[in-house]
């Protein structure tokens, strides 16, 4: 029975992970379509944790404002080199121009998230989009699944761009942040030692 138990114990350790986060990384004002040119905004957040790798994820943009937020694309390239969309171009559909609704709030991203394309539309030209939390998708609302940077290290620079496709509306970034869980398998194997230790002294 008292190895029975200390099995369980090792076995519910497996499920204990980290979560972290990280940030803010920096904003600023969002460089405007010109000149034929779509206007790209960039900012860098450098992790440093002992953490290590990664097993779920979600970004917070915080502040985010923008008129016609159907204007832009957001994205996420971890130190590795993944890049996923959070959002491509609401109501975009190939030609023409996104969706007229306006980006004014705190906006996260996340698996499970609510549908940012349904919220756009709920909104009306020239309303603002509700903060909350929303699922990542690309082009034409194609589902992002952020899980695939699970299994990268979490060490680097994670770089948010932003690429405004058409001109005439501004907007700005307040900062942003990455969240992260981070699997602890150290302790795992630590308790399984300790477990088989306590047994073998009642023997």
């Amino acid at each position: 029975m008292k190895t029975f138990v200390s099995a369980v114990a090792v076995l519910a350790v497996a499920g204990v992970a980290s979560a972290s986060t990280y940030g803010p990384g920096p904003g600023g004002a969002l460089v405007d379509f010109a000149g034929g040119v779509p206007g790209v905004f960039t900012s860098v957040l450098n992790i440093s944790d002992n953490g290590g790798i990664i097993g779920d994820i979600s970004v917070e943009l915080l502040a985010l404002s923008h008129t016609w937020g159907g204007d832009l694309q957001i994205s996420l390239t971890s130190p590795a080199g993944t890049m996923l969309d959070l959002v491509n171009r609401v109501g975009f559909t190939g030609s023409g121009f996104g969706d007229s609704s306006d980006y004014g709030a705190d906006y996260t991203f996340a698996n499970g998230g609510a549908d940012l394309w349904a919220a756009f539309a709920a909104a009306g030209a020239a309303d603002i989009v509700p903060g909350g939390v929303y699922a990542a998708t690309g082009a034409l609302n194609a589902s992002v699944d952020l899980s695939a940077f699970a299994g990268e290290n979490i060490n680097g620079d994670w770089t948010l761009t932003i690429t405004d496709f058409a001109g005439g509306d501004t907007g700005s970034l307040g900062g942003w942040t990455l969240n992260a869980t981070i699997p602890t398998p150290g302790a795992v194997s630590l308790l399984g030692l300790a477990g088989l230790a306590a047994v073998r002294r009642r023997r």
